[in-house]
């Protein structure tokens, strides 16, 4: 069995820049709520807000987070982790992004 798409474009006009989708209600909400929470007016401007930032950033990788990587794949020693501090640098970087992730801030 097919999996349902988790949106759906019903309409889109590149002229007028309008475009519908459907979501799931539990969707919805959670959209609703990070928009909220992020002092967007609505939806609709929360999502185009994300859409604009994703088509500045790209999807390239990094040439210097590649280069660490091969760096590091091509090393005969290994390297020992701190899994936690990692963690704690990811939990305040996800942080400090989602505080400039809002127009307001």
């Amino acid at each position: 069995m097919a999996k349902r798409p988790h949106a759906v474009i019903l309409a889109s006009d590149m002229e007028m820049g309008v475009m519908g989708i459907v979501l799931p209600r539990d969707t919805q909400a959670k959209a609703a709520k990070m928009a909220s929470d992020r002092g967007f007016a609505s939806v609709e401007d929360y999502l185009a807000h994300l859409v604009a930032r994703d088509a500045v950033l790209g999807d390239e990788p990094s040439p210097a987070l590649e280069a660490e990587l091969i760096a590091g794949l091509e090393q005969d020693e290994p390297v020992p982790v701190d899994l936690d501090a990692i963690r704690r640098e990811a939990r305040s970087r996800v942080l400090a992004r989602r505080s400039t992730d809002s127009p307001d801030r």
